[in-house]
């Protein structure tokens, strides 16, 4: 028998004459050149990636779309800056060489060379990629703009960024915080103090957590008037280790939550079949939520660190669920399960029908019917608990199509009822350990006080997401915090720990008005912003430079009501973590793949 090498049965696929994509068998040098394009992108090895390129523009090879996108991912920079050197005008050079080859061009080609030639501030060039896009239907994405309008803050063009800005806010409502950084960055520069203010009320609406480079620019902007600490623990009462300060907790209004649900159950897809469902779901919810304090995702649980070694799972560990039932109970919670109805069935609950058998016995299990999603089911339960009710789940909701997430109530009300959990395997023989991590009572997010004094919240480790079931997952074991309390100085208080700025990003990055303000019977408004400061020019005395960075609801509800002039402060969840001595097998995935967004 002849053996057949990796190398004779790898196929490219070409673009013919008329367009059509045909099948190739590749010879073994283009096999082998084939396989240094995959690993040249996993390395984000430019040296390799400009050798390939020039092999594709000689006509020495024929690539998918695919690996054009990964080499053109590596000429830009990923998510990187791209520094002003050839590499702009090479990634150029490769995309006219596929448009001239009939290749599919998607708009990740088209973002990733927008990203380039702006960055490389090469703003003609990158407004002609975008008229491209429009002449050929191209659909654009808040990454599209986003790029565009970082562009137009490299070349200092305020009037365009914020033309762009209008754009973005008026198609995709909530912004990330990387499309911020550069115009806050613009904003310095220009010394327009007003408008960065402006700017950090809205950035701490949509982000809880900003980065360093959002801390960077807060001590800059307050470097003439503040001192800060940026290493700051908060107890779990949410009092500041540095100031006198107790941090707020910010729950959305009972309009935002009505205005919620309705949005939800209006997107819910209705079907004869589906509309009868939701019908009864939601006439039982109502007679019986009384019963409930706290809603379970099953699925989530059940699923949760099951799909290791490439394997999608079928059936949900049933133990692993009553487990966290069992403790909830045991805390004293009024627990509602929520599941789709195949995980009861006989050949899914299997030898585990005793503890599906508990669930009913204790009515609090509730199975959703054939062709609908559960996780309809159990937000609008969630939802639907009011303030005091709490949901346990780590989806974090990004790939769910109820568009609930470009809504800021929406991320206030996640952040102040979501239970997290985790179970982790610390010793071999040892059974896995549960973690749970509850809402602290303060909130989770930046904070303004009536003095003008700021505490930033920010992750020290970036919580692991992996792919469980619908949507990516937050990994609650891997999370760490600290926060900046940047406060007024005092005739005795003139220098800042840490002996300087947090690195202060430049403008090459990539990444309803603000509620701060404070009610009282005697101060009727209370500035969020000092709206002089002394400016020193653009001395970065201690500024370390970072590289780059990428609503709905009216009123914010972080307004304080004091009759002195009390913390005015809007904020997000520090979790409590709490754990508890049980445990079974912890799964590390590892994912290693090239981003093209």
């Amino acid at each position: 028998m002849t053996e057949n090498t990796g190398a004779q049965k790898r196929q490219a696929t070409f673009i013919d004459s008329q367009g059509k994509k045909k099948k190739q068998k590749l010879s073994p040098e283009q096999a082998a050149l084939r396989g240094r394009v995959v690993k040249c992108c996993k390395e984000q090895n430019l040296a390799e990636a400009t050798e390939i390129c020039e092999a594709f523009f000689d006509g020495k090879i024929e690539m998918e779309s695919g690996y054009h996108n990964q080499l053109l991912y590596v000429l830009t920079g990923g998510s990187m800056v791209v520094p002003t050197d050839t590499r702009p005008q090479l990634a150029l050079r490769l995309f006219k060489s596929m448009q001239d080859r009939g290749c599919t061009i998607k708009e990740a080609s088209y973002t990733l060379l927008l990203r380039a030639l702006c960055a490389a501030r090469q703003i003609v060039e990158a407004e002609q990629v975008l008229e491209t896009m429009r002449e050929r239907s191209v659909h654009f994405k808040l990454r599209t703009h986003s790029a565009l309008m970082r562009g137009y803050c490299e070349v200092g063009n305020k009037q365009r960024a914020y033309e762009v800005l209008s754009l973005i806010r008026n198609k995709f409502k909530v912004l990330a915080e990387v499309d911020y950084l550069p115009l806050l960055t613009l904003a310095l520069k220009r010394d327009e103090i007003d408008e960065f203010d402006a700017l950090v009320r809205e950035l701490m609406e949509d982000e809880f957590s900003p980065s360093k480079e959002t801390w960077g620019l807060m001590q800059k902007r307050y470097r003439d008037t503040h001192t800060w600490d940026t290493a700051v623990s908060v107890s779990p009462e949410g009092g500041c280790g540095a100031c006198a300060c107790v941090l707020r907790s910010v729950d959305p209004t009972p309009e935002d939550i009505s205005t919620l649900m309705a949005r939800m159950e209006g997107l819910v897809v209705k079907d004869a079949d589906r509309a009868r469902d939701w019908k009864l779901f939601t006439a039982w919810f109502e007679e019986n939520k009384s019963r409930f304090d706290t809603v379970i995702d099953g699925a989530n649980v059940g699923f949760w660190k099951k799909n290791g070694n490439g394997n999608v799972p079928t059936r949900i560990d049933y133990k692993q669920v009553q487990r966290l039932v069992s403790h909830l109970e045991q805390e004293g919670r009024r627990v509602l399960l929520i599941l789709h109805h195949r995980h009861l069935l006989p050949d899914f609950i299997g030898e585990n029908t005793d503890i599906g058998n508990v669930w009913k016995e204790k009515d609090m299990l509730y199975t959703c019917n054939s062709g609908n999603n559960d996780d309809w089911y159990w937000i609008y339960a969630a939802l639907g608990l009011g303030p005091g009710g709490d949901f346990v789940s780590n989806d974090e909701m990004r790939d769910h199509n109820f568009n609930l997430s470009e809504h800021r109530a929406f991320k206030i009300w996640k952040e102040r009822h979501a239970i997290k959990f985790d179970f982790i395997k610390r010793e071999p023989l040892e059974p896995r350990e549960m973690i749970i991590v509850k809402p602290t009572t303060y909130s989770f997010r930046m904070q303004i006080n009536a003095d003008m004094s700021w505490h930033l919240p920010s992750k020290k480790a970036v919580p692991v997401e992996t792919d469980e079931e619908e949507g990516g997952d937050a990994d609650v074991s891997q999370m760490e915090t600290l926060w900046m309390c940047l406060r007024r100085k005092t005739g005795g208080n003139t220098g800042n720990k840490d002996n300087g700025l947090v690195g202060v990003a430049g403008t090459d990055s990539e990444s309803e008005q603000n509620p701060a303000v404070a009610n009282t019977e005697d101060v009727v408004n209370v500035e969020v912003a000092e709206k002089t400061v002394e400016n020193t020019g653009d001395k970065d005395d201690g500024l370390v430079g970072v590289a780059g960075t990428d609503s709905e609801f009216g009123q914010n509800p972080a307004v304080a009501n004091t009759e002195d002039v009390a913390n005015v402060e809007v904020a997000e969840s520090n979790k409590e973590g709490e754990t508890i001595k049980k445990s079974e097998s912890r799964q590390n995935i590892e994912n290693i793949e090239v981003n093209q967004t």
